[in-house]
């Protein structure tokens, strides 16, 4: 929000009060989206997303994550034609985690 850039909300079911839009906020069918997660594991939820916006007329290509736990996200999402890019993957932060736990002798 404090970046100005434009967002939309897309909601794991749709609520029967409210809006009772799945997808909240402003957007114009054809428009590109970046779908925006905090950690990716089977990748099912942002699956659901992808085919709730591209049921409103979307385009999605790409995902962001902060973390992908490896755990089939990234396969999932490719079917679907969306490129998953994390900031983090687990076995890099497992990696770091173990290094650190090494006794430097």
């Amino acid at each position: 929000m404090a970046s100005g850039l434009p967002f939309i909300i897309v909601r794991g079911e749709t609520k029967e009060y409210g809006t009772a839009n799945r997808i909240e906020g402003p957007f114009e069918a054809g428009e590109l989206v970046c779908l925006v997660e905090d950690v990716v594991t089977s990748g099912g939820a942002l699956a659901e997303a992808v085919a709730a916006l591209r049921d409103g007329g979307l385009e999605v290509r790409n995902a962001m994550c902060v973390v992908d736990r490896e755990e089939g996200g990234t396969d999932a999402l490719a079917r679907l034609g969306v490129r998953l890019r994390p900031l983090y993957r687990a076995s890099e932060l497992l990696a770091v985690r173990n290094t650190a736990a090494t006794p430097h002798g």
